[in-house]
C-alpha cells in the first residue's frame, strides 16, 4: 500500500514537472518565433504564437488521453480480479440447493 502511494506521488510529481517543462518550452518557442518574425507584421507573430499554443494543446491532449487509457486499463484489471475471485453461478446455485436440502432434512428429522 505504501509503495502504491509513493509511486502515485512520484507519478504526480513527474506529471507536474512535465507540464512546467512544456510551458517553458512553449514560451521559448513563442519567443523564438517572435525573433524569427523580426520586423514582421503583428499577424505573423500572432500566427506563430497560435501555432505554438496549438502544439502545446495537442501535447497536453495526448498526455490526457494516455492517462485516461491507463486509468481505464487499471480499472478493468481490478474488475477482472474481483470477478475472478467470485464463484460461478453454478457453484452458488449448487451450494444454495445443498443448504436448502440440509435445512429441509433437519426440519423433517426434528419434527418426525
Amino acid at each position: 500500500m505504501a509503495n502504491e502511494i509513493q509511486e502515485q506521488f512520484i507519478a504526480d510529481t513527474a506529471k507536474e514537472v512535465a507540464k512546467a517543462v512544456a510551458l517553458a518550452v512553449s514560451e521559448a518557442a513563442v519567443a523564438r518565433e517572435k525573433i524569427v518574425a523580426g520586423e514582421g507584421t503583428a499577424t505573423a507573430v500572432a500566427i506563430a504564437e497560435l501555432k505554438v499554443k496549438l502544439e502545446m494543446l495537442e501535447t497536453q491532449q495526448n498526455g490526457f488521453v494516455s492517462d485516461m487509457k491507463k486509468q481505464l486499463e487499471e480499472l478493468f484489471n481490478k474488475i477482472n480480479e474481483i470477478i475472478a475471485c467470485r464463484p460461478s453461478w453454478i457453484i452458488a446455485w449448487a451450494l444454495g440447493g445443498l443448504m436448502s436440502l440440509c435445512v429441509g432434512l433437519i426440519v423433517y428429522i426434528t419434527t418426525k
